[in-house]
């Protein structure tokens, strides 16, 4: 393993005030563009499923959401809110977010049924394990959008992370389509997860790919990611 050195936040001469504004309308027009077609993909695919297969899958949301909270997603606050560019404790916090996404995907496949059981609807079992494959991703994806975002390209960000769900909604419908089942449901947020980490990781150095052991610095900065998400 090799050592990388800290470098400075890159300057690229636009103002400051600049990016935030580029970075506040590219999010802004993107979540609109988004939730515009969620809209359209839920219409369709309430007419292809009955009302059961929506409530198995609000079950299964409500408590791969519950979990995820401790899957990594918050660390892309951590990743953030660095005042300096350090490719160490940029890849210390991926590896982070791939262990404890691992572990919370884990966690949420093997309490699946006692969940179920405790709602009342032992069909969301099938789709709070889709749903968990998407955890580590997530969490992935969270620390990439924030190193990113670190750097001045909240642009980058939020055309990435939008191409990667509406991929994510094409992909959900035709397996909804193909499989008329209530776990298809889960598909459209675990590819859109995929498809927006890997489409986010494109964009970062490869060097800060690399997942190194976590130091005390990066587990800082997760605590306070956590402490963030939970204000």
């Amino acid at each position: 393993m090799y050592a990388v050195a800290d470098v400075p936040t890159p300057d690229s001469g636009e103002s400051h005030s600049r990016r935030v504004l580029r970075g506040f309308v590219a999010m802004t027009a993107s979540s609109f563009v988004v939730m515009g077609l969620q809209l359209g993909y839920a219409a369709i695919t309430s007419r292809l499923l009955p009302a059961n297969a929506f409530g198995a899958y609000a079950v299964a949301l409500s408590g791969v959401g519950f979990i995820g909270m401790l899957g990594g997603s918050s660390l892309g606050q951590a990743a953030a809110r660095r005042g300096h560019d350090s490719v160490h404790l940029d890849r210390s916090l991926i590896a982070l977010a791939l262990t404890v996404g691992c572990a919370t995907a884990l966690l949420a496949t093997l309490l699946a049924p006692l969940w179920g059981r405790l709602w009342g609807l032992p069909e969301s079992v099938p789709v709070t394990r889709v749903l968990a494959v998407g955890i580590p991703m997530t969490g992935l994806a969270s620390v990439l959008a924030g190193v990113l975002r670190r750097r001045g390209q909240t642009s980058t960000v939020a055309g990435r992370t939008a191409i990667g769900q509406l991929a994510g909604m094409a992909i959900g419908l035709v397996t909804v389509v193909s499989m008329k089942t209530a776990w298809s449901l889960g598909v459209a947020a675990v590819a859109g997860a995929v498809i927006s980490g890997t489409l986010l990781a494109a964009s970062v150095p490869r060097e800060r790919l690399v997942p190194t052991q976590p130091t005390r610095a990066s587990v800082e900065d997760a605590i306070y990611g956590a402490k963030s998400a939970g204000m």
